[in-house]
């Protein structure tokens, strides 16, 4: 028994995915399921934990095992491999990266976990915000938006940012850019060096949303960019067993009708309404025109009874571009 428990923690300690595996599989009895997209995103978390990588953006669809294997898994793996890592963990929302936390700190106190590393928390470590190993490692957990205070990121640890927006707060201007600004101005200082690693994990949501924001070099820094798409360009499902490549279209055709509201009623708040003379451009790939067959109209009804009037947007949405330009011209 000592001897298969030694296997599977050296095998552990080697691989990330393996140990996500083995965690998952003794936590709630179910495989985690691994697609070969999951080898891909362990691979580059492996090399940001040897140092070959300081600054990584994953984009990736939502519910695809990001957190889980990013956050949560992650965390806990370099723990393992080193009690003295801290690493802080933002989300859009306290309630989220607290939950993160949690979880993270359940797989550590797990049996399964302790039987192999026998890692030991201090007493004072029931709080989800902020836990710490005997050694001082540990997690500083709270809002993308919230205070940081007290702990630094660092001693093989990292920022992990999950999520840093909420979806609804992709069309408005004034939550991207404090978003941006915040990690400029206070989240990159919270490492305590250089050779600290920062990931951002996140669906992309606009443009201008901080995956956007920082590849455009607006932080000065190098950026590692892990793409995964979940239709990639020969229209292949990034997770086939999750999702067929109908679905995927089904799914991205009502986000867009949904993002489409969500922009005329962030309008309608700041702009005051002169009438319901409108007219909508819509500017897309032409390899997704046959999505919006049929579409075009329904656009139009769901602006007309919202009243919108002046709108000139730019919309980034599952790599796809939409311009929407709405002119009190036309009568519907």
């Amino acid at each position: 028994m000592a001897n298969i428990s030694g296997i599977i923690k050296e095998r552990s300690e080697n691989s990330l995915l393996f140990f996500t595996r083995y965690i998952f599989k003794e936590s709630f009895g179910v495989k985690f399921e691994v697609a070969q997209f999951h080898k891909t995103l362990a691979n580059v978390l492996e090399k940001v934990h040897k140092g070959e990588i300081k600054r990584l953006i994953i984009n990736i669809p939502p519910r695809y095992g990001k957190t889980e294997l990013a956050v949560k898994m992650y965390i806990s793996w370099c723990l393992a491999k080193n009690p003295k890592a801290r690493f802080i963990h933002l989300s859009y929302s306290d309630a989220l990266a607290l939950d993160n936390s949690s979880q993270t700190r359940e797989y550590i106190q797990s049996d399964s976990y302790q039987r192999l590393w026998n890692m030991q928390l201090k007493k004072d470590s029931q709080s989800q915000k902020k836990w710490y190993t005997i050694q001082g490692g540990g997690v500083y957990a709270t809002a993308s938006g919230g205070a940081i205070t007290g702990f630094g990121a660092g001693n093989g640890g990292a920022i992990i940012i999950d999520d840093p927006l909420k979806p609804d707060d992709a069309v408005s201007d004034v939550r991207r850019k404090f978003i941006n600004n915040r990690y400029n101005t206070t989240i990159r200082s919270r490492v305590n060096d250089r050779e600290v690693p920062i990931i951002v994990i996140m669906q992309r949501l606009h443009e201008d949303d901080l995956s956007g924001f920082l590849l455009d070099g607006n932080s000065g820094e190098q950026w590692y960019h892990l793409k995964l798409p979940a239709i990639d360009k020969n229209n292949k499902p990034l997770w086939s067993s999750k999702h067929s490549f109908k679905e995927l279209e089904s799914i991205r055709q009502q986000i867009d009708l949904h993002l489409v509201v969500n922009i005329c009623k962030n309008q309608r708040q700041r702009r005051a309404v002169n009438g319901v003379k409108i007219g909508l451009i819509l500017s897309i790939k032409p390899n997704c025109l046959a999505m919006y067959n049929g579409k075009c109209m329904l656009m139009v009804h769901i602006l007309k009874t919202l009243e919108t009037t002046q709108l000139e947007y730019k919309l980034v949405a599952n790599q796809m571009i939409i311009y929407m330009c709405l002119k009190a011209l036309i009568s519907i």
